[in-house]
C-alpha cells in the first residue's frame, strides 16, 4: 500500500498561490457556480469555473460574491488575455 505525501510547493510564489485556493475557496467557488450554472459573458456556454472579476493581484477581494463570474473556458481564457494586458504585474504572479 503506497503512502502518499502531498509535496510542499519549492517557490514562496508557488506556496503563496496554494494558499489562495485552499478549501474555503473550493466551497466558495462550488456555490457560486451551483447559483450561476451558465458563463456569465453571454456566450450561452455552461460555466467551468469561477474568476474574479477584478483580478487578486489588482486588489480585488477573493471571497467577496460581488467580484466572482462564472465563465466558460473560453471567455476565461479571452479575460485572463485581457487582465494580463491591464496588469502587467499579472504575469509574474502565475
Amino acid at each position: 500500500m503506497a503512502i502518499y505525501q502531498q509535496r510542499r510547493p519549492k517557490s514562496a510564489k508557488a506556496r503563496q498561490r496554494a494558499r489562495a485556493y485552499s478549501g474555503t475557496w473550493a466551497r466558495v467557488s462550488r456555490r457560486y457556480r451551483r447559483r450561476h450554472p451558465m458563463c456569465e459573458h453571454g456566450c450561452g456556454r455552461i460555466s467551468e469555473m469561477v474568476d474574479h472579476v477584478t483580478p487578486l493581484i489588482a486588489g480585488g477581494a477573493r471571497l467577496d460574491p460581488a467580484n466572482l463570474q462564472a465563465l466558460c473556458c473560453k471567455c476565461h481564457a479571452i479575460k485572463t488575455a485581457e487582465d494580463m494586458k491591464i496588469y502587467p504585474e499579472y504575469h509574474d504572479a502565475s
